[in-house]
């Protein structure tokens, strides 16, 4: 099992979060829970470590189109520095 560390990167222009590994370029969110661009990035991030599942791969860019779904051999941690 590969942990990979993401940190929050913003919200996109769909309203959806989405978090940056901070070793590569791979970008994770949630297509499905939506945030307004005033949210406040800690309360995104109270919800997701809550809501791991609801995270899946975006691509390797902010703003592009998700590419669904998550490996079973990875586990997604939140971080904040």
């Amino acid at each position: 099992m590969t942990t990979i560390n993401i940190k929050f990167r913003g919200i996109d222009d769909f309203n959806r979060p989405v978090f940056k590994d901070k070793d590569s370029h791979d970008h994770y969110g949630s297509t499905c829970k939506l945030f307004s661009w005033s949210t406040p990035p800690e309360e995104i991030i109270e919800f997701f470590k809550d809501n791991m599942d609801e995270l899946e791969y975006f691509g390797r860019s902010f703003g592009c189109e998700p590419n669904g779904g998550l490996s079973k051999n990875i586990t997604l941690n939140i971080v904040t520095s």
